[in-house]
């Protein structure tokens, strides 16, 4: 049996799952305390918000985790992190629009303001976590070299 050809294939996954156990590592946490802080304690509405805010802001980071690691593996990396920056900025802006609409109680829970500051941290984590997937060449390899 030959296990060469597996061990490249889980490494190269365990690139993409690593950076989004770090980013819920980052959003999980801050979401509960942001909404905790918005409904005025901790409790099962606010726990609520947290799943919701904190799950619009993984969701839209994780995919753009997966278009930058996509992007990468096939060669396209600036395809990817471009791809990746529209589910980054598109989801989070949807769901601040569209879910106090369907939902006003989580709205007025403070959705909207867990989404906005988890959405903040979120950015600069899935950036740092989403530069360090894409492999230095041409120019920048070069100056980074120097």
């Amino acid at each position: 049996m030959d296990h060469s050809q597996k061990q490249p294939e889980a490494s190269s996954l365990r690139a993409l799952v690593a950076p989004c156990v770090i980013l819920a590592l980052a959003i999980f946490p801050l979401a509960v305390i942001v909404a905790a802080v918005n409904g005025g304690g901790l409790s099962g509405r606010s726990l609520l918000v947290a799943l919701f805010g904190g799950g619009v802001c993984f969701v839209a980071a994780a995919l753009g985790l997966l278009s930058t690691y996509l992007g990468t593996q096939l060669g396209a990396p600036v395809q990817g992190v471009l791809l990746g920056m529209l589910a980054r900025m598109g989801l989070p802006l949807v769901a601040l629009v569209g879910l106090p609409k369907v939902n006003a109680e989580l709205a007025s829970g403070g959705l909207m303001p867990t989404i906005l500051c988890v959405y903040a941290v979120a950015l600069v984590v899935e950036t740092v976590l989403a530069v360090r997937m894409v492999p230095k060449s041409g120019v920048a390899g070069a100056l980074a070299s120097r």
